[in-house]
């Protein structure tokens, strides 16, 4: 397993990956045995079981291809926990001496420098201008409540802010008592006028 990617998944998934390692040598373990059951019978001379040959041979490729299944198997899950800005670069990494390949930290900067360009190099995405839909119905709803002129509102008030009576002060307390006393005055000349005619 390369440094760069054991240093950045968490500690469960690098005992998994070891699992599977330790499957992958036991395969490996496997097909050299076959190997080198084929080497010597093909050292025979004239005394060699070509059907035995060919059943160690395709033994021995299905061994293989299981090897590589595994390779495959522990680059995918590994990715899973890694950044999906360099998921490229890791699934398509040829395995050698390395899961992920030799020298991958160089590969990993090189994808996230030509990342950084490709960016740059897009045109820049035009804003679209921000559509105000209009009513189609002109007598639609308003966003404000309608105030019906038949009753009035509640927080109206009902009364004007001061009284029809004006305030007893003094200058209106004088004016009030001599138009009473001009009324009583007037009323006695008419009761006097009408005992005179009596």
């Amino acid at each position: 397993l390369n440094v760069e990617v054991a240093a950045a998944t968490n500690v469960a998934s690098v005992n998994r990956d070891n699992r599977l390692l330790g499957f992958q040598k036991q395969l490996g373990c496997s097909i050299s045995a076959i190997g080198r059951a084929l080497s010597l019978l093909l050292e025979q001379d004239g005394n060699t079981n070509l059907q035995l040959v060919r059943s160690l041979s395709d033994a021995g490729k299905l061994l293989v291809d299981l090897f590589s299944s595994y390779s495959s198997t522990r680059k995918e899950l590994l990715a899973l926990g890694l950044s999906k800005e360099f998921k490229d670069t890791l699934h398509n990494a040829e395995v050698d001496d390395w899961l992920f390949g030799i020298n991958l930290d160089e590969r990993l900067r090189a994808s996230k420098n030509l990342e950084k360009v490709s960016q740059e190099l897009r045109p820049a995405k035009p804003k679209a201008p921000v559509a105000y839909r209009e009513a189609k119905n002109s007598r639609g709803r308003s966003l404000f409540p309608r105030v019906r002129r038949d009753r009035q509102p509640f927080h109206q008030r009902t009364h004007p802010f001061y009284s029809a009576r004006p305030p007893s002060y003094p200058f209106y307390r004088g004016r009030n008592l001599a138009r009473m006393q001009g009324q009583r005055t007037e009323e006695t000349e008419f009761i006097n006028l009408q005992r005179s005619l009596n």
